[in-house]
């Protein structure tokens, strides 16, 4: 029986080796892509081309609504953005925010950082429901609203 274990021993051993090896890979090399390596025009048309996953509620029929459209909105950057890991993506920031409503579908991304997002949204009179956001899938929101000019 000794021998047996001695034979598998080295073979165990560089299994091991090589495990540890590929699981801390990616903490010295990250594969993941920083916002300077995509270009947010491209990023911007590939998620056009998505639709949202129904994680709360069915999503919306694919018709018109009153508010399809794309908007943007400037907010002045009042200082540079600082990388954080810990912070929320989603946090407001200053730079070009651009959204983009759709036949139920909403899209969202913000182009200096290329934080994006997508859901489904529903206009119920002066009421705007918004719905199967990935980040926030178990939340509904529901916000009143007002078309101006």
């Amino acid at each position: 029986m000794r021998t047996l274990e001695n034979a598998n021993r080295p073979k165990n051993r560089r299994f091991k080796i090589i495990l540890i090896v590929f699981l801390f890979l990616p903490c010295f090399f990250p594969t993941s892509a920083t916002p300077e390596q995509y270009n947010p025009d491209q990023v911007w048309s590939e998620l056009l081309e998505k639709n949202p996953f129904p994680y709360q509620i069915p999503l919306a029929e694919s018709i018109p609504t009153p508010i399809d459209g794309t908007y943007t909105r400037t907010i002045p950057i009042t200082e540079a953005h600082v990388p954080c890991r810990r912070c929320a993506d989603w946090r407001p920031e200053g730079g070009v925010w651009k959204i983009n409503f759709s036949k139920g579908i909403f899209r969202i991304m913000h182009r200096d950082t290329v934080w994006k997002n997508m859901g489904s949204y529903y206009i119920a009179k002066d009421r705007i429901i918004f719905a199967n956001d990935p980040v926030c899938h178990d939340k509904i929101g529901m916000y009143k609203w007002i078309k101006e000019g």
